[in-house]
């Protein structure tokens, strides 16, 4: 039976103890996009508390938060869980990771266009999940901000029912169709 969803106060996002994972994944490509939105939301005041960033291969770390470049496979889920917050890239492995573990994280898709990835398959996924009411899509970083509040509002832990909790599934046969467009050439 899934309990009732508590939503997070401004208040609380200024506590000590509210920690805020954003994590880019470790694709070659950096997300530089992502992360001066990071640092743009900490410098006018609206993210506070502590913000801990995974920043993977990008250039630009933002200031006011702890950055590591990567973490180790058993700390990954560890920050998740942990966390009052998730940020993420589109990453079906880091959102997987979240939805595991009974977060609705809020998530950006890396872009084409500006080079962060090969195609833009991540915005797809997010299409596809912030459809099913599984993540905060921010299409954009210009979307941020509204993602933030929405899940700050709405409660950023949504635990699914067993009878919803094959994302997994859902994310192994979007991976499998993309594989065979791209075989196909189609994308």
């Amino acid at each position: 039976m899934e309990g009732p969803r508590v939503g997070v106060s401004r208040r609380d996002i200024r506590r000590v103890d509210f920690l805020i994972f954003v994590t880019v994944g470790n694709a070659i490509q950096g997300f530089d996009r992502l992360l001066k939105e990071i640092e743009v939301l900490r410098k006018t005041g609206f993210l506070e508390g502590e913000v801990l960033v995974q920043y993977g291969h990008s250039r630009f770390l933002p200031c006011g938060c702890s950055c590591v470049p990567s973490l180790a496979r058993d700390e990954f889920p560890k920050y998740i869980a942990e966390a009052s917050l998730v940020i993420t890239h589109a990453g079906a492995g880091s959102i997987g990771h979240c939805i595991r573990l009974g977060k609705k994280p809020v998530v950006v898709p890396r872009r084409k266009e500006y080079r962060e990835h090969v195609n833009d398959h991540q915005l797809e996924l997010v299409r596809e999940l912030d459809a099913q009411g599984r993540i905060y899509a921010a299409f954009d970083v210009s979307d941020l901000r509204s993602a933030i509040e929405t899940a700050l509002s709405s409660g950023t832990t949504q635990p699914f029912l067993k009878k919803q909790a094959g994302v997994h599934i859902i994310v192994e046969n979007y991976l499998a169709d993309l594989s065979k467009r791209i075989r196909k050439n189609t994308i």
